[in-house]
């Protein structure tokens, strides 16, 4: 079974896009508090003793007009914690754990461990982990188990269903809503390469032509892009007037490189399949070059495991060669031309009528 380790960095995001939808479709039930039950400032520790199971019938279920849910705790890589007299509206933690003792009305773990005790959560999804309940912990809502195992004591109450794999609608709704959002990225990174080849044909594959031709300096630029330029972010960040420059370099120079490269290493691909199928090169424009190529790098960076290898391999070539070419473009600019492909031959680039 596919896990979240060996999703692309692409899948990740889509993912995460995805949660965060079902966050906001479960905030849409969340129960608003009654003006007749206890005030929202109420102390958790002062209630708890009657919700017991031992003096609550059905066991320790809140009323619903003591959750007053007016925070969202989100966490990538690291875990989050919801102490006992804590109320928050919604705990999001990928790739780590939630620990919950409070109420939360939304519980949702991707890639960790979601560890309920005496908690009061109104529905939990877990996405490639595990749930594991125990001490009186109330679901008053369901459970939505993907690609997840469930442990839970004797305790334990679920008001709603306990639901597993993709057969039930929050599942569905993730799943189209992913397809959706992966169709609509592949289609604005194919527009993205055919506007490339519009405009910058001859420095798209120039750049291109140095992934193959010069492969060695291609790669030792993208050392230079992806492990010198965080190093110089990371630096930056221990004084104040750099931390702006910082943020620029990570949230912004790099992502750049990342998808300017990326479309270099599929107009390559592209120009090299059609060339083995047509003989030559796209004369002029590389129109179909950036569509074919961009589409099969897309294609082959869904696929589990192969995914997670091509597209760091294209992104990491192709901002080497970024890298390099605006290097040579600074040191020698009457020199910045580098490899290119062999002169077009005239009839190629001019139309003869049917």
């Amino acid at each position: 079974m596919p896990t979240l380790q060996n999703l692309s960095t692409a899948s990740r995001w889509l993912l995460l896009a995805a949660i965060l939808l079902l966050f906001a479709l479960l905030a849409f039930t969340m129960v608003p508090p009654d003006a007749t039950g206890p005030p929202a400032s109420a102390d958790r520790a002062t209630v708890l003793p009657q919700l017991r199971p031992d003096t609550i019938e059905g066991g320790p279920l809140r009323p619903a007009e003591m959750l007053t849910p007016d925070r969202f705790r989100m966490r990538v890589g690291g875990d989050v914690v919801v102490a006992d007299t804590d109320r928050e509206a919604a705990v999001v933690v990928i790739d780590g754990n939630a620990i919950v003792e409070g109420a939360v009305d939304a519980v949702v773990v991707v890639d960790g461990q979601a560890t309920l005790r005496r908690a009061d959560v109104g529905t939990l999804v877990v996405v490639d982990g595990t749930a594991d309940l125990s001490e009186g912990t109330v679901i008053r809502r369901n459970v939505h188990l993907v690609a997840s195992d469930l442990r839970q004591t004797d305790d334990v109450i679920v008001r709603g269903d306990v639901e597993t794999g993709m057969e039930y609608p929050i599942a569905r709704g993730l799943l189209l809503f992913g397809v959706l959002v992966a169709l609509g990225g592949a289609i604005a990174v194919i527009a993205a390469g055919l506007i490339a080849a519009a405009v910058a044909p001859h420095k798209m594959r120039e750049m291109g032509a140095r992934i193959t031709g010069d492969i060695g300096a291609t790669a030792l630029a993208g050392l230079a892009v992806w492990v010198g330029l965080p190093m110089v972010a990371a630096a930056l960040f221990a004084t104040l007037i750099g931390i702006p420059i910082a943020l620029g370099i990570l949230f912004v120079l790099l992502p750049g490189i990342a998808m300017i490269g990326y479309i270099v290493s599929g107009i390559r691909l592209g120009d090299y399949v059609m060339g083995r199928f047509r003989g030559r090169d796209e004369a002029w424009h590389p129109y179909r070059a950036a569509a074919s190529g961009l589409a099969l790098l897309l294609v082959a960076g869904w696929l589990p495991f192969i995914g997670g290898v091509v597209t760091p391999i294209a992104v990491f070539l192709g901002g080497g060669a970024v890298g390099l070419t605006a290097w040579k473009a600074i040191r020698w600019p009457k020199s910045a031309a580098g490899p290119t492909n062999p002169p077009e031959e005239p009839e190629l680039a001019v139309h003869r009528g049917p």
